[in-house]
């Protein structure tokens, strides 16, 4: 279960490597046929659904690298995280993450959502 500063740190490391990658994309992007002109125009899925646009079907991502390896805690089965018989600590290793981004063309914006209130007897 992830805490408040965890997610927040997994978002400080998004932005940093949005920030630190920012030619590298761009030019990933372009060598997929899609003209970045500023930081608005890509994003991932979830943030894609939060900032209200949906991913068009069919579209693929743009896949980045980042070139620093990032810390990562090693889960077992169960979502537990996995215990160093040796030393009684939780086992961390280090991964380049892999980010996946779509440009703005490959969504649409979503329209609002209606409630209604169901009238009740």
């Amino acid at each position: 279960m992830e805490t408040k500063t965890q997610k927040r740190k997994h978002q400080d490391d998004y932005e940093n490597f949005i920030d630190t990658n920012f030619e590298r994309i761009v030019d990933a992007f372009a060598r997929n046929g899609f003209e970045v002109r500023n930081r608005e125009d890509i994003d991932t899925y979830p943030r894609w659904e939060k900032r209200n646009h949906q991913v068009q079907m069919g579209s693929f991502a743009t896949q980045v690298l980042d070139t620093k390896p990032t810390p990562q805690v090693i889960y077992s089965r169960g979502g537990v995280p996995a215990v160093c018989e040796i030393t009684g600590k939780t086992k961390i290793r280090t991964f380049k993450k892999n980010y996946s981004l779509f440009h703005i063309s490959q969504t649409r914006k979503h329209a609002p959502v209606k409630t209604y209130k169901i009238p009740t007897t």
